[in-house]
């Protein structure tokens, strides 16, 4: 029974791999100037800004893929994400952002518990 508890929380831990492998995806779109992306910035009048969200995107998505920076990364992805969250708040309904985000801290949650601790807290 304990045995399966352990294989439970393993596989919940790699819930983060739907939004990180997605935005490593966007990244990459966004470094080669996909059509499709072109036309999004295009509405936002913010095509030259594709290859600096790239970068960023592209950095913080390889931070977290290697364990030592896995904190550092999910940070930088987390600030990244919260920045798709008002764009699409401003310009349309689109609220892929806060699903990415929600994927990304639950398995964050399960990948790293002490990251989610409180210390010297009176709580």
């Amino acid at each position: 029974m304990e045995n399966r508890i352990v294989k439970k929380r393993s596989l919940a831990r790699f819930i983060w791999v739907i939004p990180v492998l997605i935005m490593l995806i966007t990244s990459i779109m966004k470094l080669v100037k996909a059509p499709p992306l072109v036309a999004n910035f295009e509405k936002l009048n913010g095509v030259e800004w594709m290859l600096p969200f790239g970068l960023v995107q592209f950095t913080g998505v390889i931070l977290f893929f290697v364990p030592k920076t896995r904190r550092l990364g999910f940070f930088l992805l987390c600030s990244y994400l919260g920045g798709i969250i008002a764009t699409r708040a401003l310009h349309d309904v689109n609220h892929i952002g806060v699903a990415l985000t929600i994927l990304l801290w639950v398995g964050m949650y399960f990948e790293d518990r002490e990251l989610f601790r409180l210390r010297n807290s009176k709580f």
